[in-house]
């Protein structure tokens, strides 16, 4: 097993809204369900919103399609649970 130990994001090195892409117009969302108050498309967008929530309890699936193709160099995932405690487990594919 390689193990490498790297530094923390200083306060300096933050990334601005400007360095993100911004999906809309043309990226597709499939989900596998999702709560009427909170779509999946909510937190892709520019604006704040109050994130993504599932329609149920069960596995879920959201993909991102992009049309043309798209160059990612990073990729930000944020899991904010204040209700209950859990685990929140992914997989990310691309």
């Amino acid at each position: 097993m390689h193990k490498r130990v790297v530094p923390g994001l200083q306060k300096d090195d933050a990334v601005t809204n400007e360095d993100w892409l911004h999906v809309e117009g043309f990226a597709e969302v499939e989900v596998t369900s999702e709560s009427l108050a909170y779509p999946a498309e909510s937190p892709l967008l520019p604006e704040r919103s109050a994130g993504w929530r599932a329609g149920g309890p069960a596995p879920q699936t959201i993909r991102l399609h992009f049309n043309p193709p798209q160059r990612l160099t990073r990729i930000r995932l944020n899991f904010i649970e204040s209700e209950i405690e859990r685990t929140q487990e992914y997989t990310l594919r691309w």
